[in-house]
């Protein structure tokens, strides 16, 4: 595009204001990654003759213990002219992949794209592959989330609530450290999920955008979720529950129904659970969700191997 360029910002003194509400490409994200140990943030900007921007995309780079690298995008970014979306979108990708290359990034992903089509043209050519990815969207407006609950899983709640199960918002660093213990523990099994740092979900938290909810019996932490709130929705960030030792209790139940209850109330237009997964036949978990009242939303995940071989493999494997 004529008299566009790209600029890769490393250093929040060097970022443009923002008063958007988009959390996921916020100044305020940004300076939470930073802080974050293993986590490098790049804001990728494009700006007019003029130097005003236009587009904004942040990337992270995330370091596990292995010191294997992986990048990742939330969504395709914020443009302050949705006329030339496309193709600032394909810049800013252009930018985005060639540095995720330069960090040696063993894969990249990119999730939460706000159309399922959105982008396929230009990540194709870049080497991405799509994997087809369920989401799930609880609406909270016109019928009550109550209304909308499966009579299992009303039935349920009521009992893992009279048998004194509840869920709270997170407000004291004991309680935090508690709940944060049992989500590093819950991820230990997931292999192919990464385990969060305890200073980037404290943080989160603590913004005007996050919520932590930990679920008790007892004083025991028995579930918790962390959400974030963006551009008037609510999304599910992060959630664990120990369903199994407690599995008559209901623990992700409660949580979850104390989660939709509160984005209700303060007005959220829709309630979005992040990672269902892949659309399998048979899902326990795309279930449990669905049993809350949502509908599902086909979509894709875009994919990346630095490996070149793993990577063709896996886009024949995944185009056909």
């Amino acid at each position: 595009m004529k008299d566009i360029s790209i600029k890769i910002i490393t250093e929040k003194e060097d970022l443009m204001p923002y008063t958007g509400d988009n959390f996921f490409h916020s100044n305020t994200l940004f300076e939470i990654m930073k802080s974050v140990p293993h986590v490098i943030p790049f804001m990728v900007v494009a700006v007019d003759s003029a130097g005003n921007e236009i587009s904004r995309i942040l990337a992270i780079v995330r370091s596990s213990c292995l010191v294997i690298r992986h990048g990742h995008i939330f969504g395709e970014g914020v443009y302050n002219d949705i006329t030339d979306k496309a193709k600032l979108f394909k810049l800013m990708m252009n930018s985005v992949t060639d540095l995720f290359r330069r960090y040696h990034c063993f894969y990249t992903e990119i999730s939460g794209m706000s159309e399922k089509m959105f982008g396929y043209g230009s990540l194709r050519k870049l080497g991405y592959f799509p994997v087809r990815w369920i989401e799930i969207h609880n609406s909270l407006q016109g019928k009550s989330p109550v209304r909308r609950l499966m009579p299992v899983r009303r039935k349920r709640i009521l009992k893992s609530k009279a048998i004194g199960v509840r869920t709270t918002e997170v407000k004291d660093e004991t309680t935090f450290k508690r709940f944060y213990n049992m989500l590093k523990h819950f991820y230990t099994s997931k292999i192919h999920r990464y385990s969060p740092h305890k200073k980037e979900i404290y943080e989160v938290g603590k913004s005007s955008h996050g919520k932590i909810y930990v679920t008790k019996y007892k004083d025991k932490v028995i579930g918790g979720c962390v959400c974030i709130n963006s551009s008037g929705n609510t999304y599910l960030w992060h959630m664990a529950a120990k369903r199994k030792t407690f599995s008559t209790f209901f623990p992700a139940s409660q949580m979850i129904w104390h989660a939709l209850q509160d984005a209700h109330q303060n007005n959220i237009q829709h309630f979005h659970f992040m990672d269902v997964g892949i659309p399998f036949i048979k899902s326990p978990l795309r279930d449990f969700i669905l049993s809350f009242g949502g509908r599902p939303v086909s979509s894709y995940r875009w994919f990346s191997c630095s490996l070149w071989g793993i990577n063709r493999l896996f886009s024949k494997l995944f185009s056909s």
